[in-house]
């Protein structure tokens, strides 16, 4: 542990001794020594501040050790690396207890004669100049602007070292974000404040009290007098009383998450100017003003639009066992009255977009239940995953395939009847944005120069359906199947789905779009699989959605 009076000697800001503000303490200058930080941040509260000089600490203190800090765009490395990165170098050095040299000093490089270096880096639009770089440690910072899937090859830079830290940190933007994401997976600490006045221990997180500890602007707003009051009795609450306690104690050594929002910052309670300011933002009436607050201020994700799934939405339908034990999937078949093997048919690409399968089940009382779902690796092997696909519907013993019929779609339908499935039992649905006359599901019989029956579906308003049934909770899936940010599973792909307004001349429409850089090929096959379970037996999700249910489908 490095007690933070001796930082306070050695680093100064503007002119001033840097003390670490009470909350960064445990994470940083503690002997507590977690494999990954992550912090969950408001602006302005010395969150960049203090993970570089955690950083140039780490290159003095031990010999050979490489630490690579990757950032969303270059501007924003080279401003740590000349504000942050270059500066406190000097100060460690100018401060004389360190018998270390800097041997090499580049605007993204800088290297020590122990050994010790600092490499900057940025992955805005890909990762790939992150590759081949040996680090120790990496540092992600302003994470919420990193694509997710740039983290496996982003921290695979530690993959061999004997240390292998991992830093995350950002502010909060939507529900659906690389940031949040990190913050759902670690043991989410909470600033915690006990009044001495009532006893009440004051959680400083949305969901809890921090909105109720915001007292009212005050001229006399010091450090003595902070401007934090307790969420039950009112009275003044000092934060630097407080401790930090994890939501999820058995992560907090592997993945220990610290959300940091303004209040529980010196340089806010303890400013009347800086407080003002807050309170300002909370009391604007503007609804994007209000999230840019939570968000800015107090370092909670939020979204102006209503968000179609959130994780939360997830864990409350996830009750059924895992995926992976496919044998106790087969056994537990019987049980269903209906099962429908939805597809998404993939194409490949830097983005992964596999063929991905979901197997959608009907109880005898109606329940919908999605038990197993995969992703089939190669999706330009068509033969191999007819072959695939028909050993599962096999196995699981399906009623029908259903399955996206546009673009390659007849083709690899093709592939499955050729592999022995039966004609009758494949259902194809294809995508349209017009023609249905504001129907989700319309059937459009054999014609002369189309011999195959098949259903145009509206996607957006289908997909509105399976989003409303899972808020409602009237769908049930496997358990939440994140392995690791190489795998993050299937189930994610819901948090993909986004609401985007479109104009069209003097119209606008909604539609539902999948977010740049993340996959929702589960999502679609799910939403195959129960159109095909509704329209056959006539029961749509109970909840009021207008001009949603089109032509039944034939009952086959």
């Amino acid at each position: 542990m490095l007690d933070p009076y001796i930082v306070s000697k050695i680093f100064s800001i503007a002119g001033k001794p840097y003390v670490p503000y009470k909350p960064f303490v445990q994470p940083f200058f503690s002997v507590d020594d977690p494999h990954t930080i992550v912090l969950k941040t408001a602006r302005q509260v010395s969150k960049t501040t203090t993970c570089v000089i955690h950083t140039v600490l780490n290159t003095f203190f031990f010999q050979g050790f490489r630490t690579l800090i990757v950032t969303p765009l270059e501007r924003i490395s080279q401003r740590t690396s000349i504000m942050f990165v270059k500066e406190f170098f000097f100060q460690a050095l100018k401060s004389g207890l360190f018998n270390v040299k800097l041997e090499k000093k580049e605007s993204f490089l800088y290297t020590l004669s122990n050994g010790s270096s600092i490499i900057l880096s940025y992955a805005h639009l890909d990762a790939d100049r992150t590759r081949g770089i040996p680090a120790d440690k990496v540092h992600i910072d302003e994470i919420q602007d990193i694509q997710h899937k740039f983290l496996p090859v982003i921290t695979a830079a530690a993959s061999a070292s004997n240390y292998r830290q991992y830093l995350y940190s950002g502010t909060p933007k939507t529900f659906n974000n690389t940031m949040q994401y990190v913050w759902s997976q670690s043991s989410q600490a909470e600033w915690t404040i006990k009044c001495v006045h009532c006893g009440y221990w004051n959680i400083a997180a949305l969901e809890h009290d921090l909105l109720n500890m915001l007292g009212p602007v005050r001229d006399d707003i010091s450090y003595e007098n902070p401007a934090t009051v307790c969420a039950k009795c009112g009275k003044p609450i000092h934060p630097d009383t407080g401790m930090w306690v994890h939501a999820f104690p058995d992560r907090r050594w592997y993945s220990a998450g610290y959300h940091v929002p303004q209040v529980i910052i010196k340089r806010h309670y303890a400013d009347p100017v800086n407080w003002r300011i807050l309170k300002s933002y909370q009391e604007n009436p503007a609804q994007a003003a209000y999230a840019d607050f939570l968000r800015e201020i107090l370092g909670e994700a939020s979204d102006i639009a209503a968000k179609l799934v959130t994780l939360e939405d997830l864990r409350k339908v996830a009750t059924l066992e895992d995926r992976y034990d496919l044998e106790r999937v087969r056994r537990t078949c019987g049980r269903y009255r209906m099962r429908v093997l939805g597809i998404d048919w993939g194409g490949g690409g830097e983005g992964g977009n596999y063929t991905t399968l979901a197997l959608v089940c009907m109880r005898a009382d109606g329940q919908v239940e999605i038990p197993w779902g995969e992703s089939l690796p190669n999706p330009h092997d068509h033969a191999g995953e007819a072959l695939k696909i028909l050993e599962f519907a096999q196995k699981f013993d399906v009623h029908f395939i259903a399955h996206d019929y546009s673009g390659a779609g007849s083709l690899r339908e093709t592939m499955l009847i050729q592999s022995g499935f039966p004609t009758n039992k494949i259902l194809p649905f294809r995508y349209v944005s017009t023609g249905l006359g504001g129907m989700a599901v319309r059937k459009v019989p054999p014609l002369s120069w189309h011999p195959r029956t098949c259903y145009h579906i509206d996607p957006s308003k289908c997909m509105l359906l399976v989003t409303g049934a899972i808020k409602l909770q009237q769908l049930r899936f496997f358990a939440l199947d994140y392995v690791d940010d190489a795998n993050p599973g299937l189930l994610i792909h819901f948090l993909a789905l986004a609401q985007e307004m479109k104009e069209y001349g003097i119209t606008k429409r909604f539609r539902i779009i999948c977010e740049p850089g993340y996959r929702d090929e589960f999502a679609q096959a799910t939403m195959l699989g129960c159109l095909t379970i509704w329209s056959i037996h006539n029961v749509w999700p109970s909840f009021s959605l207008p001009m949603l249910a089109g032509e039944d489908l034939d009952t086959f």
